[in-house]
C-alpha cells in the first residue's frame, strides 16, 4: 500500500506541475493561437482546435448508444451517463448525486 501512495502522489504532483505550467502561460496575456473565423485567441493550441468546431459544426463525437453527436468529448460522456444512470458527482450535505458538476 504504501508504494501505492508514493505513485499515487507522484502522478498527482506531476499533473498539478503541467496544469500549472499551462495556467501560468494565461497570465502574460500570451495567446498566440488566433481563431480565423472570429477575434477569440488562445494560449493552448488544443483550445483553438476545438474552439474552431463552432465555426464548422463538426460533431466527430458520436454517441454509440443514441443518435446524438457531439462537438466535445466530454458532451459525449454527459450524455452516455443517461444511458449508465452514473452520478459521480454527490453532494456533501445531502444524499444526492449528479451526472454532472453543475447540475
Amino acid at each position: 500500500m504504501g508504494r501505492s501512495l508514493i505513485i499515487a502522489n507522484s502522478v498527482t504532483s506531476l499533473l498539478q506541475k503541467i496544469g500549472l505550467v499551462r495556467h501560468q502561460i494565461v497570465h502574460p496575456g500570451e495567446n498566440p493561437y488566433h481563431c480565423n473565423k472570429c477575434d477569440k485567441a488562445f494560449a493552448q493550441r488544443s483550445d483553438l482546435v476545438t474552439h474552431q468546431r463552432v465555426h464548422t459544426g463538426e460533431k466527430s463525437y458520436h454517441c454509440n448508444l443514441g443518435e446524438k453527436a457531439f462537438a466535445h468529448r466530454s458532451d459525449l460522456v454527459t450524455n452516455q451517463m443517461v444511458y449508465t444512470g452514473e452520478k459521480p458527482y454527490h453532494c456533501n450535505l445531502c444524499d444526492k448525486a449528479f451526472a454532472q458538476r453543475s447540475d
